[in-house]
């Protein structure tokens, strides 16, 4: 079964799925995601203000696209499996022999991103 949902701009999205993949576009106000089994991919453009950004997958990876002038606080986490990002500023770290975390911070740090999969790669892209 396949979804397609249409919604504001700036509206508040909550998503939660039990099995298969979810995106996310172009969407300017705070944001949840999360799904037990299937990849999330979402691309937020610039991210400033007081958002929140929140991704988490149980089983699956996370790929997520910043414009380079956002303003953003990230945190990202992996129990099994690799973080890679495309800015500098964002310092990953071997938490154990197959996970890994994640910290940074892109222009003020106003919004807050939280990336998050128990087993499955996460990758910050920049748009």
């Amino acid at each position: 079964m396949r979804y397609r949902l249409l919604v504001p701009a700036r509206v508040a999205l909550e998503v939660s799925n039990d099995a298969g993949g979810v995106s996310v576009a172009g969407l300017s106000g705070d944001v949840s995601v999360e799904t037990q089994a299937g990849t999330i991919r979402a691309d937020f453009g610039k991210v400033a203000l007081r958002r929140s950004i929140v991704l988490r997958a149980t089983t699956g990876s996370i790929h997520c696209s910043l414009s380079r002038d956002s303003d953003a606080t990230i945190d990202v986490s992996s129990s099994v499996g690799s973080i890679s990002s495309d800015f500098p500023s964002i310092a990953t770290r071997r938490e154990s022999i197959v996970g890994m975390s994640a910290q940074g911070r892109l222009g003020s740090g106003s919004a807050r991103i939280t990336l998050s999969t128990t087993t499955g790669a996460v990758a910050i892209r920049e748009r």
